[in-house]
């Protein structure tokens, strides 16, 4: 299935479950189908009807930030179903001389690079924390819980991993981190730069859309002055298989102007700490995360 008509087949189904009374819509005459009318939900996303319905036939077209957040919020979607839909905008083809939100995607040799690093988790991650490459170790440290597989070009239906979804609104994810409050402003001061830097990316708006719908923790950290985020320090992680690793980490972005990064994590020099993440790296050695 193209990605456009995945779209159409959703928004078709969204618009279906909805009835005018959940939006303060008057009931009106007789309705032939059930739900929305295309018309009523391009009134409510502030779309034209041509533009919803080219949507709707699987027609892709470019979305402003403020489109893509209105069209989220007017069929009503909860934050699993936005960031269905950032999956989905993500992967869309751009409009002409623009980025219509997507970025470009990872060089095949820093796929093959990323998987044969050892001794470090590796993980490559999009501006939006999409997680677009990643090592075993780096899986079984930062979502073991998951399934390892990652979103690739040959198959775009599957949602990708995003550390950002995951921190705020896995409790898997959230165990991990014992001093999560810092790990969040982390996170959160990474998403103000990289909105700053593409604000007229459609993906990055449904993102943190989905996360202020479905995170008290992101809603308040968003709204507060953004911070400079810091591109190295240590962070610890409470891994359900071996104890608390105290870690390096370093976020070193790339000079093909992708905005990719290269997120390394390495134990700290002791050897208690060592030992516990060669353990980790070990057990994960058979997960197969392409």
């Amino acid at each position: 299935m193209r990605m456009g008509e995945e779209l159409a087949g959703l928004l078709r189904a969204w618009r279906a479950r909805l009835q005018p009374s959940d939006v303060g819509l008057p009931q009106g005459r007789r309705r032939r189908v059930p739900g929305l009318r295309r018309e009523e939900v391009a009134d409510l996303a502030g779309l034209s009807v041509a533009q919803y319905v080219r949507l709707e036939r699987g027609q892709y077209g470019r979305l402003t930030p403020g489109a893509a957040v209105r069209l989220a919020r007017a069929l009503r979607l909860d934050a699993e179903e936005r960031l269905r839909l950032l999956a989905l905008i993500r992967h869309a083809p751009p409009a002409h001389g623009t980025s219509g939100g997507t970025y470009p995607r990872l060089r095949p040799e820093l796929a093959t690079l990323v998987t044969a690093i050892d001794g470090a988790a590796a993980t490559v991650l999009d501006p939006g924390l999409n997680v677009l490459a990643w090592n075993r170790a780096a899986h079984a440290l930062l979502a073991g819980h998951l399934e390892p597989s990652v979103s690739t070009l040959r198959d775009r239906r599957r949602p990708p991993h995003n550390l950002a979804a995951q921190l705020f609104l896995d409790p898997e994810t959230q165990r991990l981190y014992p001093q999560w409050d810092i790990e969040a402003r982390r996170t959160v001061a990474f998403l103000h730069q990289s909105l700053a830097r593409e604000p007229d990316d459609p993906g990055l708006a449904v993102l943190v859309d989905a996360l202020t719908a479905g995170s008290r923790q992101f809603a308040a950290l968003w709204r507060r002055p953004p911070h400079r985020y810091g591109s190295y320090g240590k962070v610890q992680i409470r891994h359900p298989l071996v104890g608390t690793l105290p870690l390096a980490f370093e976020l070193v972005e790339f000079s093909d102007r992708s905005g990719n990064r290269l997120l390394l994590h390495h134990a700290e020099p002791s050897p208690p700490a060592r030992a516990a993440f060669r353990t980790l790296a070990d057990l994960s050695a058979f997960v197969d995360t392409q």
